[in-house]
This record gives structure tokens, sequence and C-alpha cells, in this order.
């Protein structure tokens, strides 16, 4: 069938897992975790300049190849790739970036094994980015459809779509963060913005101190978030304890001074129900201007004014609770 079929063999060399790694049609395919130049040190061409590329492979394999130009525009994207020579130590490819879809919504059908109005054969490979990180290999995986949720899904969550044969069939799905791995929102509690100038240079930092998952995170940035204020909710990207990057300012989905009902899992205000995300916080605005994680007790409490809801994605597309206030 012009698969690829990798044997992983237990300790006596039987075969205890097989894996699948595309239809021979689509496991030219990669994404580009890095892109690095180094100078060589060995005698015969020290001190030239090598370019390097790491690769995820549609078997999940990550490996480090050669390359013959500086393909650092590349790192984060998917490919094409070709080995054009083979060496001792690493062997050379060329990458040919791939064209996106244009930014529009889609609909997965995951009984069905269809996107919109295409089927998916069985044996697609799922590229997902993570976190594209400057300075190191980006956090990406291979998904099976299994893993993807079912529904409407945002805008640019799905970048590229490769089909094959007559029926069409969906072969390749390259998506960006599908599963909202490493997104958090932070309540900004105070910020600061410094503009520097030594000779012509000028230089801007910002620094934001944050509330996330209850504790106070710090984040600067050479490049201000515009519209920022106190009291914003931001949507983050990040890796552990790190904060990556500030994806989006989120405006409130509804406000509203009466709650018809809450307990720990949902709320209801104007006749809808929200659930509550996994991982949202309630904060509560005090007197004094600061903000104080509590309980959801709060939001029905007699001295609640006014309670906001943050949502992960609109209502429509399985949005969740991920942040509420009550002043």
């Amino acid at each position: 069938m012009g698969q690829t079929v990798t044997l992983l063999l237990g300790k006596d060399n039987k075969v205890v897992d097989a894996v699948l790694s595309g239809t021979g049609e689509n496991d030219n395919y990669v994404l580009v975790l890095n892109a690095y130049t180094e100078k060589s040190q060995e005698i015969e061409n020290y001190g030239e300049k090598l370019y390097f590329v790491t690769l995820l492979h549609t078997d999940g394999s990550i490996k480090t190849y050669l390359a013959k130009k500086d393909m650092s525009a590349l790192k984060g994207d998917l490919a094409t790739y070709s080995i054009i020579e083979t060496g001792e130590d690493y062997d050379t490819v060329s990458l040919t970036a791939v064209e996106y879809l244009p930014r529009k919504t889609h609909e997965i059908f995951k009984d069905e094994r269809k996107i919109d109005n295409l089927y998916v054969a069985d044996n697609v490979v799922i590229f997902n980015m993570i976190n594209n990180v400057y300075g190191r290999n980006s956090d990406a995986e291979i998904l099976k459809w299994s893993d993807l949720p079912s529904g409407k899904i945002e805008a640019s969550k799905l970048k590229y779509i490769h089909t094959t044969g007559d029926f069409m069939d969906i072969d390749v799905l390259y998506f960006d963060n599908i599963l909202d791995e490493g997104i958090y929102y932070g309540l900004v509690t105070d910020y600061r913005t410094e503009y520097k100038k030594s000779g012509e240079i000028k230089t801007v930092t910002q620094t934001i101190t944050m509330l996330v998952k209850g504790e106070e995170y710090t984040y600067e940035t050479g490049e201000p978030i515009s519209g920022i204020i106190k009291g914003a909710v931001l949507k983050l990207r990040m890796s552990g304890n790190t904060i990556l990057s500030v994806e989006d300012i989120k405006e409130p989905y509804v406000t509203s001074d009466e709650v018809q009902a809450s307990d720990t899992s949902r709320i209801r205000i104007n006749d809808t129900t929200y659930k509550y995300h996994r991982d949202f916080a309630v904060y509560q605005l005090r007197t004094d201007g600061t903000y104080k994680r509590v309980g959801t007790d709060k939001i029905t409490d007699e001295n609640t004014k006014s309670v906001s809801l943050y949502l992960d994605k609109p209502l429509s597309y399985g949005g969740k609770v991920v942040m509420v206030i009550i002043k």
C-alpha cells in the first residue's frame, strides 16, 4: 500500500509494536523544529559556516541534517524534504515550504472521519505545533485522529491540508496547537513601559505583572502590548512556568450584575449556562484595587455587584470559562 512500517522489537527480538508512518506519498513531509548556523571545527573547512535543520518526521522521530543555506525562515513551518547528499555525520537535505490555507474556520467530524466535506485517510499524518520557541527546538508532536477535538475549530488552527487519490482523502494535516497545550490566562495587576535611548539606538521594554493560576508572574517584552491596562486578561503561551508570549487581550464574553445559578462546575447568566474550564480561576477586585483569587462561593455572595466571564473561545465553538472576575 506504499506505507512505511517501523517495527519495534522487544528484548527477545520479537515484534512488540508497529508504527505506520505514512502512505509513501506523505512521508516526505516534515516539521522544521529548528534551523541554526555553526562554524565548522574540522581542519579541512575550519571556520566555514554550516547550516543545520532539525526536523520532525511523520513517524515521530526527530533528526538533524545539514542544509546548503540558512533555513531559519522555515523554523516552525511545515515543509517537504529530500536528501540530496549522504554524509558520515549528517545527511544534507533540501526543504520546500508548503502553501498554507487561507485563514478560515473548519469543522471536525470525528465519527465520520471528515474535516468539512473531505474524508480523512486511515493513515493520515497529523503534525501539531505547540510552541514555536526561539533559540531551541520548538515543541511539536504527531497526533492520532482520536486525539483531535470534535466540532468547529477557530480560524488559523488548521494551517495545511494535503489530499491524495481519486477521492481526495486527507493524508496530511498541520495544526497550530489544536489541543491548546500550554495555553493559560493571566490577569494584569501592574505594568510599566520604559523607553531608553543610547545614541541613535532607541529601545523599549514593557514589564507586566500578572496572576496566572493564582500565582504572580512577571513577563518582560521588547514589543509592548498595545491596549494593555490593569485588570486586562491576557491569553498566554507557556512552557512549564515560563511565559513564552502574549497571544491576545481577551474581552469579557459576558458581564452581568445577576447570576441565576452557580456551582463548582458551571454558571448560568442571562439564561445561558457556561461550563468551567479545567484550569479556570475566580478573582475578586478588592476595595484597595488589588485582585485576590477566591472560590466559586464568592460569585453569588450578596456583596458581589458584577460578574464577568472570560471564555477560551466562542460558545458556538465549545468555549468554556477560563476566568471569572467579580467586583
